[in-house]
């Protein structure tokens, strides 16, 4: 495993144009600052997600978000931030249930085969992780130290 890690912290790829795919395994909130943030450089950060509770809780089979169980999960939880970002970005509130049932319903509207839903919505992750919290569930995920 720590052999891995090691291979996962030196693997870096360029991808097209400018923008490199960087291994969060042994990248450092510092080392991320020092060589992307404070240049301003683009990168992809890889496995970065796989620990995360969220990752495999709320997928389904196939791999894809479950909706379904995130909109049950999340009914009736506080408020939160969605940002329409097809609509001069203009911020309502919802029940995150709620936007987690309309993504469901955009889903199985479009079907699995379309890529893209009628608007592009938006749900602030800090306002979910106060969600989860106010729920009495686990937070999903943590940013790297």
């Amino acid at each position: 495993m720590a052999q891995q890690q090691q291979h996962n912290a030196e693997r870096s790829e360029p991808l097209a144009g400018s923008v490199e795919k960087v291994s969060a395994a042994g990248l450092t909130a510092r080392g991320f600052i020092e060589r992307f943030g404070a240049p301003g450089k683009p990168v992809v950060l890889l496995d970065l997600v796989s620990g995360w509770p969220a990752f495999q809780d709320w997928r389904s089979a196939d791999g894809r978000p479950n909706f379904k169980r995130l909109a049950a999960d999340f009914r009736g939880a506080d408020d939160a931030p969605v940002v329409d970002c097809g609509d001069d970005e203009r911020v309502k509130n919802w029940d995150a249930g709620e936007f987690f049932q309309w993504a469901s319903d955009q889903e199985e509207e479009a079907g699995l085969e379309k890529t893209g839903a009628s608007r592009h919505l938006y749900l602030k992750d800090w306002h979910f992780v106060h969600a989860c919290r106010t729920l009495g569930l686990k937070v999903p995920y943590r940013a790297p130290d």
